[in-house]
C-alpha cells in the first residue's frame, strides 16, 4: 500500500484538489491519499513548512508527501528529496529549507519544453515512487535550491523575544520559543511574558483546562513551541495577535 500525503493552497471551493486526486488516482487506483490540508493561506510557504513539518512524522517511512504550495510560475522545478525515509516533492521555492535544516541528495524533476502541468508531474513522479524506485530516476542534481531564511528568537541571560510563526484554528498562538531553549535560559527562575498591551504571563500550564473558562494559559504545545491560548476562547482574534507579532519573557535576576 502506498501512502500518499498532500498538502496545497487550493482550498476546497474549487475542482483543483478533487483534479489532483483525480490525476493520482487514474495512473494508481490503489493509492491511499491523505489530505494534510488544502486550507493554507495563499501562496504562505511558511505556514504550509510548519504544518508539513509537524505532521510528516506521524505517517509511515516511505510516505510520500506532495505539496503544491506557491507553484504557480513555470519557473519553478519541481523537487524531490529524502528526509528520515520519507519522500518530499515540493516546489523550488524555499519550502523545503523552511521545513528542514539540511537537504541531502535532492533531485530537480525536468520539464517539458520548460512548461510544467504541477499535478500531471506530480502524479507521474508518484506513479515510480510509489513502487520504492531511487528518486534518482526520476530528476537529475538539483545543486542549489532556493533558500528561506528561519526568524530565530534573540536570547539574551535576562529575556528571549520571540514571534508568532502559527495561529491554529483555534487561534491559538504559537512562538518561535521551544521548551528546551525556555529552560535552559530559565534555569528555574520566574518570569513575565509580555504581549501587546497586555498584563504578563507569569506561569506555564500544562493544558488550556488548567484555567477558568476565558482565561489566558499559556503553555507547550505537543511538538515543544511555547503556545498562547484561552481557554475555551480564540486568542488570536480576541488579544489582537497576528503573525510576525512579538512576545518577550523576562527572566528575574
Amino acid at each position: 500500500m502506498s501512502i500518499i500525503t498532500l498538502t496545497s493552497d487550493y482550498g476546497t471551493i474549487d475542482h483543483y484538489v478533487a483534479a489532483l486526486k483525480g490525476n493520482l488516482l487514474s495512473k494508481n487506483p490503489s493509492l491511499t491519499i491523505v489530505d494534510v490540508s488544502h486550507q493554507i493561506g495563499s501562496f504562505d510557504i511558511v505556514q504550509a513548512a510548519f504544518v508539513l513539518r509537524h505532521a510528516y512524522p506521524a505517517f509511515p517511512e516511505g510516505t510520500i508527501h506532495c505539496v503544491l504550495v506557491h507553484n504557480r510560475t513555470d519557473e519553478q522545478r519541481l523537487l524531490v528529496f529524502r528526509h528520515n525515509k520519507h519522500i518530499f516533492l515540493v516546489p523550488d521555492n524555499g519550502i523545503a529549507t523552511l521545513m528542514f535544516d539540511e537537504i541531502k541528495d535532492c533531485y530537480a524533476v525536468p520539464s517539458e519544453n520548460g512548461h510544467i502541468n504541477w499535478q500531471q508531474r506530480v502524479a507521474d513522479c508518484v506513479n515510480v515512487l510509489k513502487n520504492g524506485a531511487e528518486i534518482a530516476s526520476i530528476g537529475e542534481p538539483a545543486g542549489e535550491i532556493e533558500r528561506r531564511i528561519h526568524l530565530n528568537p534573540v536570547v539574551t541571560n535576562a529575556f528571549i523575544r520571540g514571534s508568532a510563526i502559527y495561529i491554529d484554528n483555534y487561534d491559538n498562538v504559537v512562538f518561535n520559543i521551544r521548551r528546551e531553549l525556555f529552560e535552559s535560559v530559565s534555569q528555574g527562575r520566574d518570569f513575565k511574558l509580555y504581549y501587546k498591551r497586555h498584563d504578563p504571563v507569569v506561569e506555564i500550564h500544562k493544558d488550556y483546562y488548567n484555567v477558568p473558562v476565558g482565561d489566558v494559559v499559556c503553555r507547550f504545545n505537543d511538538r515543544g513551541f511555547l503556545e498562547l491560548g484561552i481557554n475555551m476562547g480564540r486568542a488570536a482574534s480576541l488579544l489582537g495577535i497576528k503573525i510576525d507579532d512579538t512576545v518577550q519573557v523576562h527572566f528575574d535576576e
